[in-house]
């Protein structure tokens, strides 16, 4: 696998300490490129990821896949422990995904990304069960905000979301961010139990997910 990252990739992925670390992002980039060969048709190896910020030209801005003939694939990458998840689209799209664990730290966490609203609903969840609500929210914010393009230069509590058990939806958008018909969707049966995901595409009308096992897709390298 590591013979399809790029100069760019490999340093970055040597950066990281642990070798859980280095294993995940080094999986992730190689399935978008095995996966995205199959769209474009061309060899894994010859598929170009960029990542031009739109506001300094620095490659740390959301990736996408440069297609030589035809438009480019709109792509996105998240991982936690035990899991990759890559998301392709036709149009721009956000993935997170989390591991369900007890979070030692969770009102902490919780002030920091929640809003008043999203607090409240919080606080009438079962104690034993507030961790994955809260990865939930943050999942879906996290998902919009890739998808936007903006990641974390937005404060995530100032874009409300949807709680667990109710449709994933976005409710009220941040100052200064241009509103956008985004389509929210939970991931599900790949992921397995312990896991929670959504995916975010900004389309105009109604979308499809199509959800794969990726070592299905792997086994082609």
């Amino acid at each position: 696998m590591l013979q399809l990252l790029d100069d760019q990739e490999r340093i970055r992925m040597e950066r990281l300490s642990k070798p859980a670390d280095r294993d995940r992002f080094s999986t992730a980039h190689c399935l978008l490129r095995v996966l995205a060969s199959g769209y474009l048709r061309e060899p894994a190896d010859h598929v170009l990821i960029v990542r031009s910020c739109t506001q300094c030209g620095e490659p740390h801005g959301k990736p996408r896949v440069q297609a030589r003939h035809g438009p480019d694939l709109e792509v996105s990458l998240s991982h936690t422990a035990g899991r990759v998840v890559v998301a392709v689209g036709d149009a721009s799209t956000g993935v997170d995904i989390e591991r369900v664990r007890p979070l030692k730290n969770l009102n902490r966490i919780a002030a920091a990304t929640l809003s008043a609203m999203e607090h409240r609903q919080l606080d009438r969840v079962p104690a034993a069960e507030q961790a994955e609500a809260l990865l939930a929210h943050w999942t879906r914010k996290e998902a919009v905000l890739k998808a936007l393009g903006c990641g974390l230069v937005v404060p995530p509590e100032t874009l409300i979301v949807s709680g667990p058990g109710e449709p994933p939806r976005v409710l009220a958008w941040p100052e200064g961010v241009a509103k956008a018909q985004m389509r929210l969707r939970m991931l599900s049966s790949p992921l397995g139990a312990g896991y929670v995901g959504a995916v975010a595409v900004s389309s105009p009308g109604d979308i499809t997910l199509w959800e794969r096992d990726g070592s299905e897709i792997m086994e082609q390298i």
